[in-house]
């Protein structure tokens, strides 16, 4: 969602009816037969539309006469949704094996749809996909260290080995004795442009993407990529990858303020 989709009364009624976590810390809405103001994302019953009137910030909640939500606590502390989404990131970060959505889900009190909704909301991937690109970066780490191929594969958390190189060749954009070989024979093709957070850099091989770089300047994303695959033969190709930049850019998107 984004902000102009919040700057009308129909924008934001939609965002409440669908208890839209993306527009939380836009906007608050208060219901006139509750006297409450809560989130656009609180799970409470849904209002009747007449009854609602909109604000910019609690304080102006709170100045016309209504008083905070005790289920999405609008009014300050941590967002409830925003603390499990950090809570079940933790717990993926730090378990020995992935945990099942339904036991991820319930380690952090929420339902497992839910907490696949949040994730996807607000960080547009599935838990299942935030586990595997975990993995992949822990193997990623683990070759540029010096380890070996198998030993980064069980250290980072995979099964067998054997099944395993394939999916993982298609993460790194190429096997992970090329990878930990700085590239060695590997054609990358890359493309720099600006973005919300600076200059943006994506790169791909013939598998798919095999890197993502942010800086202040093109010299120094590209002399990252350079740093990373230095056997490898860089070419620049903006035009050839101005669809997946633009798809990568989309999501690199200055942080809202708000809670």
């Amino acid at each position: 969602m984004t902000r102009k989709d919040v700057a009308t009364d129909d924008g934001r009624w939609r965002a409440v009816i669908g208890n839209d976590t993306a527009a939380d810390g836009r906007f608050i809405y208060a219901v006139r037969t509750t006297g409450i103001y809560c989130r656009p994302s609180c799970r409470s019953r849904p209002p009747r539309r007449g009854n609602v009137a909109y604000f910019d910030t609690p304080a102006d909640a709170e100045a016309a006469g209504f008083r905070p939500c005790k289920r999405c606590r609008p009014a300050g502390g941590a967002d409830p949704a925003s603390g499990a989404l950090v809570a079940a990131c933790r717990v993926l970060e730090q378990a020995e094996r992935e945990p099942a959505l339904e036991e991820l889900a319930g380690r952090v009190g929420l339902t497992p749809a839910r907490l696949r909704r949040l994730f996807q909301a607000r960080l547009g991937i599935t838990p299942k996909g935030y586990a595997k690109a975990l993995k992949a970066r822990r193997l990623a780490q683990r070759l540029k260290a010096g380890a070996m191929v198998t030993e980064a594969l069980y250290e980072a958390g995979y099964g067998a080995p054997s099944r395993a190189y394939e999916a993982v060749a298609q993460r790194l954009g190429m096997t992970p004795t090329v990878y930990a070989g700085g590239g060695q024979g590997e054609s990358i093709r890359y493309a720099v442009v600006p973005c919300a957070l600076g200059r943006l850099l994506v790169a791909v091989t013939e598998r798919g993407l095999c890197a993502v770089a942010l800086g202040a300047g093109d010299a120094e994303v590209a002399a990252c990529l350079r740093a990373r695959f230095p056997k490898a033969v860089l070419t620049e190709d903006r035009a050839g990858l101005a669809a997946m930049v633009r798809a990568v850019a989309a999501r690199a998107t200055v942080p809202r303020a708000g809670p």
